[in-house]
């Protein structure tokens, strides 16, 4: 009783889990290479640190990939209207 009760509430909310989801994902993706950018720059003594304006550069490029990302939905959005 409860496989189908749970498989039928993981089908409800798989959907709009994995659209939510799918605006993080860019940013991940800029944020790991931003962060490994600034550590291989910081061993060959490049980059100071690995903090960009305070932040940590994983979170600076996790929020510049989702916003990047969210801006051009947005645009679509619009130009589809």
């Amino acid at each position: 009783m409860l496989k189908p009760v749970g498989s039928w509430l993981w089908d409800n909310i798989e959907g709009p889990i994995s659209w939510i989801l799918s605006f993080f994902i860019p940013g991940l993706i800029v944020g790991i290479l931003l962060s490994g950018v600034m550590i291989i720059g910081e061993f060959m003594c490049i980059c100071g640190d690995i903090y960009i304006f305070g932040h940590h550069s994983f979170w600076v490029g996790f929020f510049i990939g989702s916003g990047l990302h969210l801006l051009s939905c947005l645009f679509t959005w619009i130009k589809s209207r």
